[in-house]
């Protein structure tokens, strides 16, 4: 792609290598690209004759994504939902009752305790592991039913 050309839609759904063309522009070449590129050990001014940008709009575009504030809000973020589940609730008082709905505040509230489990690995949810050991034995025993027959078994797969 020529340096300055607007890419198309096309062009960034085959890969090409897409310029970041001028500031403003609507399809600037993929940060993900950018970052990849710069991960591999490639110098501003590589990633730039790489993708047909100057070297100085890739730093540009890199320091605007904060990647650094990104990878330390992320080690962080259950503490930072945390923080922010504790404020919304802080924020329930009396008086805030009378002008927000309560369900408002629990939904929220909860919300946030959902993500904080998610972040850390844990139940977001209760599974009848009776049901699944049931399942586990039949499907147990219908393949050593067919591996003793010999038969091929038709399966059928639903999501």
């Amino acid at each position: 792609m020529k340096r300055g050309k607007k890419p198309t839609k096309d062009d960034i759904t085959e890969g090409k290598n897409v310029a970041l063309v001028e500031k403003g522009a609507s399809n600037p070449i993929p940060l993900e690209r950018l970052i990849e590129l710069r991960q591999k050990g490639n110098s501003f001014a590589d990633v730039g004759a790489i993708v047909g940008c100057s070297a100085q709009n890739v730093a540009e575009r890199l320091a605007k994504a904060d990647l650094d504030g990104l990878e330390l809000y992320s080690r962080h973020k259950a503490q930072v939902f945390e923080a922010k589940q504790r404020k919304i609730l802080d924020a329930i008082t009396d008086e805030k009752m009378d002008n927000m709905s309560a369900a408002q505040g629990v939904v929220a509230a909860a919300i946030f305790e959902d993500k904080i489990r998610l972040i850390r690995g844990q139940a977001t949810e209760i599974i009848d592991i009776r049901q699944i050991s049931i399942d586990l034995e039949a499907i147990t025993k219908r393949m050593q039913e067919t591996l003793k027959t010999g038969d091929v078994i038709e399966t059928e797969y639903s999501e």
